[in-house]
């Protein structure tokens, strides 16, 4: 079983040279040291299998899958963004212990066949999470999220709160990340308008800033938080010796891809100049 194991892991370390080809190096002494024959990877079931193999052996149903790759490569991805990768000398071996990690924390999910059951164990993630949130632990509330994410990946919330989490960290790039997926999944959720607007202000990127909050006005022109943080963006923007534009404002809001869907009902709304010009340089629009 050993050998069937190590020539599995030479296997995939071999497609892993096809796209680092300074791995190609390291697999002859690799072999050897591993006392691995050539037919012997060839042979060789590929690693995922033995993966699955050994999680049904602990009960655990599970077979690899197009789409469970797709979330691993999601998860890497998010790794990635965290700078687990910097190391490029120790690209390969991260990447195996990415894969270890990425089964020791989703093999107790795997076995769940519905995707209500998913959704029911998503929720209890969320919850979790939320609980952390609360109590300041916000690392743990990450790592909550990250499963009801893989979990029921189509669910706003989760990217929002989990964005959340991360700007509490100060980790403002993936505040940015998770904040335009919840968007994409839900256009009208207003908070992560908010926080994706509050996310580029950290990061000094005042112009993205006044667009997303402009993005969101279109959703909720009333919004208090939203119009403070336009207000705050245009000032920091006038600040900094670069003067605010409004047409060029204005341009960059309908290019949108939410302002071009609402166009003509915004345009045939008789309050949405007058609200537009408010928050670009004026007081805020009053509700009627």
């Amino acid at each position: 079983m050993e050998t069937t194991i190590n020539a599995a892991v030479v296997k995939y370390l071999e497609k892993l040279s096809q796209l680092n080809h300074d791995l190609v190096q390291t697999l002859a002494p690799l072999k050897a040291q591993l006392d691995v024959s050539d037919q012997d990877v060839v042979q060789a079931p590929v690693l995922e299998s033995v993966f699955s193999e050994g999680l049904q052996k602990l009960g655990v149903n599970f077979e690899w899958s197009d789409d469970l790759e797709e979330r691993f490569e999601n998860y890497k991805n998010l790794l990635e963004q965290r700078g687990y990768f910097s190391d490029e000398s120790k690209y390969d071996e991260l990447v195996l212990k990415a894969r270890q990690r990425f089964f020791a924390r989703f093999a107790p999910y795997m076995n769940l066949k519905t995707q209500e059951e998913k959704n029911t164990q998503a929720e209890i993630e969320k919850n979790k999470g939320n609980d952390f949130v609360r109590s300041g632990n916000y690392e743990e509330a990450v790592e909550c999220y990250t499963t009801a994410i893989f979990l029921n990946p189509s669910v706003h919330f989760y990217y929002g709160n989990r964005s959340a989490a991360y700007y509490h960290l100060g980790k403002y790039d993936n505040v940015i990340s998770d904040a335009k997926e919840a968007i994409k999944l839900e256009p009208t959720y207003i908070r992560a308008y908010n926080r994706l607007g509050l996310a580029y202000i950290e990061k000094e990127d005042y112009q993205s800033a006044l667009d997303t909050f402009s993005s969101g006005l279109v959703h909720s022109p009333y919004d208090k938080e939203l119009y403070k943080g336009a207000e705050l963006a245009r000032s920091n923007l006038q600040e900094g010796g670069d003067a605010v534009d409004m047409g060029q404002a204005l341009e960059n809001f309908m290019n949108t891809p939410q302002a071009r869907q609402m166009a003509e009902e915004m345009m045939s709304n008789p309050d949405f100049i007058n609200n537009m010009m408010s928050m670009f340089g004026g007081a805020p629009p009053t509700q009627q």
